[in-house]
């Protein structure tokens, strides 16, 4: 599958995160947006960020692969559904997972899909063979990492996530937060089929797509990864 991002400027020096963060910190600076640098040379959407989660699939329901891009628009973050994936074979969804992550730019700059949203320890020993052969094959820091949502493994992480999920979708609401679904209409069918009763007391396996989208919306908008101190930018920032 060939890759469909192009980068427009050069990434900011890698390992000074720390550094930025402390920089913000003492000088009080504000934050702004990031400028969107990942073109995407099919759609001409231009991204600050893109993400990617995998559900894992159980005995009646599918897995799934979800891809979101951060656009900004009129200076404020759209969550747009890049891909959404349903595979019920689990050796196939990682095919799918390693196929869509050169798609997006993988290996490409440090920042494009280094991790995905999961369950870190669900399936560990398999994510951890593929991790094993990836890193022979391609190198170190090639292989499938899996990090949990924001909250996972708090108490009432599910109804956090659905109603995360419900006050962003499709709808423009006081805060700026819109998901756009793209026209997946899976991911529509899914949400509209959840009730009220399962949002409240449902888990993550059952509902394994909205589930996932839900928890990826939480820790989009919990780690804010389109906003970046602008002073700190400026100074560990090397321009051509």
């Amino acid at each position: 599958m060939a890759c469909i991002i192009k980068i427009e400027r050069d990434k900011h020096l890698e390992n000074t995160e720390q550094s930025r963060e402390d920089w913000a910190i003492v000088y009080d600076q504000d934050f702004v947006l990031k400028t969107p640098i990942f073109h995407n040379l099919e759609t001409g959407d231009k991204y600050c960020d893109i993400w990617g989660g995998i559900a894992y699939p159980s005995v009646s329901l599918s897995g799934c692969i979800i891809v979101i891009g951060v656009i900004l628009q009129d200076d404020q973050p759209v969550f747009k559904i890049l891909e959404a994936v349903e595979e019920k074979e689990i050796f196939e969804l990682f095919r799918k997972l390693i196929k869509l992550r050169v798609k997006y730019g993988f290996g490409m700059d440090a920042r494009l899909l280094p991790w995905w949203i999961g369950e870190p320890d669900k399936f560990q020993p398999l994510v951890s063979r593929l991790t094993q052969k990836l890193e022979e094959e391609l190198g170190e820091g090639r292989g499938i990492y899996i990090k949990p949502p924001v909250d996972f493994g708090e108490k009432y992480s599910f109804p956090l996530y659905i109603r995360q999920l419900f006050r962003s979708r499709d709808l423009k609401l006081r805060d700026p937060v819109y998901l756009e679904l793209n026209g997946f209409q899976n991911i529509s069918s899914y949400a509209q089929a959840i009730q009220s009763e399962d949002a409240e007391k449902g888990n993550y396996e059952d509902f394994p797509m909205v589930g996932l989208l839900g928890g990826m919306m939480h820790t989009l908008l919990t780690q804010m990864p389109w906003m970046e101190d602008s002073q700190a930018g400026q100074a560990f920032h090397l321009e051509d």
